[in-house]
């Protein structure tokens, strides 16, 4: 081999040997945990602490003074444990995200412990003993399903149809349009699923309404983005 290539082999070589190294040190796995734990924590107050609040986790991690490589990895590996959900399609330059109820039992801690006699497995609630005075009526097999009603995804379908028809009266630029169509297609997607949360869709609709609100304060396409909001709180009232 050449002189040039030889030495960026050694270069190679020494460079994976210094990440050995390191990756070897007493206290380095107590250094990630805690910088994750850290990422986590901060995103939590980015949030305000609300599962509702959309933003972009890869800038708080840059605010910690993390390298983007850093805070994508952070990222990911708290998004692949259920910490984080993306409401919309993620991009390279602008991942969305939210936490998630796992996220903040994890810096607050649980609200209240599971009562006795209740287990919840896949978002179904599994009621033991006689509930049949209960608030809570039982299904089958005394089991509910915290899913919409008929009614609900009826309304929320045509309300879809109204929002994607009205899309171009809202005067929209193309990085605003191309979320309100994310979020138009999460719900639809939400929608169809055997069993819809009404959680998840109200998630979309508020992050749908702050687009919409932002079309009305224009001077092109106020009209539909009052009409886009109003729909949203009929929805969000009904859901």
């Amino acid at each position: 081999m050449g002189g040039d290539e030889e030495i960026t082999l050694n270069s190679f070589g020494i460079e994976q040997a210094e990440r050995h190294e390191k990756a070897m040190a007493p206290n380095h796995a107590e250094t990630i945990k805690q910088e994750v734990e850290a990422f986590l924590v901060a995103c939590c107050e980015v949030a305000e602490y609300h599962t509702e609040n959309i933003f972009n986790a890869y800038q708080v991690g840059c605010s910690l003074g993390y390298d983007l490589d850093k805070s994508k990895r952070y990222y990911f590996r708290l998004k692949q444990d259920g910490y984080f959900e993306e409401p919309g399609l993620r991009t390279v330059k602008d991942t969305k995200c939210v936490i998630t109820v796992k996220a903040l039992n994890a810096v607050q801690g649980p609200m209240f412990g599971k009562p006795e006699g209740i287990n919840v497995t896949n978002n179904n609630v599994t009621i033991g003993g006689d509930v049949n005075n209960s608030a809570i009526a039982a299904g089958s097999e005394n089991v509910q399903s915290l899913s919409i009603t008929t009614e609900q995804k009826d309304a929320v379908q045509a309300f879809l149809e109204i929002a994607r028809t009205s899309q171009s009266e809202l005067g929209l630029d193309d990085d605003a349009a191309s979320d309100y169509g994310d979020h138009l297609d999460m719900i639809e997607g939400i929608v169809v699923d055997e069993n819809p949360q009404p959680q998840k869709i109200k998630r979309e609709l508020r992050g749908l309404k702050r687009i919409a609100e932002g079309a009305v304060g224009g001077a092109i396409g106020s009209a539909g983005g009052a009409g886009i909001v109003e729909g949203i709180n009929t929805l969000l009232a009904l859901l």
